[in-house]
């Protein structure tokens, strides 16, 4: 099986307030259950994540919902905010689009694809009990029928990638299998649908952060601006026109005519300064 680069991408969500405590000013709303905790009474959601098919109830502690971007739905916690571009103030009963951040900063992971009609198992880091017994529940298997997410063209498994040692799928299934394998690579499946649309993955490391390095969009109109400015101002040194004074006096004392070999030492430097910062700009603007 071939094994190729991968690192979460930036994608976009829904989230929305899935528990609030109710209150005169905070009534029940339609769409949610009531229920009581220990400081209150709280509306609540519940429902079932489509990925999964593993049912889930809003509460207190976990009071977001997230809509993936299969339609898959689960809960989340304030922490996990972290990882989105929201403001918690922000979030109200209604879903709002928002995006993940910046992902340079994750790491590059190793993804195998699985093609569909092939299943293979993988033991999560989960899995193990601290007797060291494995919960069957937390064992991932690939291209399962039960998801009522469309598989695509098949699945991933997903590891960390370790440098001088072998990846996780090159290692024989007896190995795979153990405890220190599943703490030392954290494998898991990755639906296919989910992969395409909240993972890159290439070849190389390098495809994949050139996705996200700084380039200059045809058609920007920014761009244009400023390209159309540096025209101008190289038309008009061409005519013998200063850049910073196009409007001089017509006869200077000597009776002679004001043109750019007369532009003092101090209007040459200000025409380099701005030409460097237009040079600048066109390489900035995206």
């Amino acid at each position: 099986m071939a094994n190729e680069v991968c690192r979460k991408a930036k994608y976009s969500v829904k989230i929305e307030l899935g528990c609030y405590k109710i209150d005169e000013a905070h009534p029940l709303l339609p769409g949610f259950e009531e229920e009581t905790f220990e400081d209150g009474v709280y509306a609540v959601k519940s429902g079932v994540n489509s990925l999964e098919k593993n049912s889930w109830r809003t509460n207190p502690n976990r009071p977001y919902i997230i809509t993936g971007t299969v339609g898959e739905r689960w809960p989340v916690k304030p922490t996990d905010l972290a990882n989105y571009e929201v403001n918690p103030a922000e979030i109200t009963v209604e879903p709002k689009e928002i995006s993940t951040k910046d992902p340079s900063d994750q790491p590059f992971m190793t993804a195998t694809f699985i093609p569909m009609g092939t299943q293979i198992k993988v033991i999560t880091k989960w899995a193990f009990r601290d007797d060291g017994t494995i919960d069957e529940t937390q064992v991932a298997t690939s291209n399962l029928e039960s998801s009522a997410v469309s598989h695509a063209e098949g699945d991933y498994v997903v590891a960390k990638h370790i440098d001088g040692e072998p990846e996780y799928m090159d290692l024989p299934e007896e190995v795979r299998n153990t405890k220190e394998a599943a703490t030392k690579y954290s494998p898991r499946i990755i639906n296919g649908s989910i992969m395409k649309t909240t993972y890159d993955h290439a070849s190389t490391k390098e495809e994949i952060e050139a996705k996200y390095a700084p380039k200059i969009i045809t058609g920007n109109p920014d761009q244009a601006m400023v390209a159309a400015a540096a025209n101008r101002f190289m038309e008009m040194l061409s005519a013998g026109i200063d850049p910073m004074n196009p409007n001089p006096q017509p006869e200077d004392t000597n009776g002679k005519r004001m043109g750019f070999a007369k532009v003092s030492i101090l209007g040459i430097i200000t025409i380099i300064v701005a030409l460097g910062i237009i040079i600048f700009g066109v390489f900035l603007l995206k």
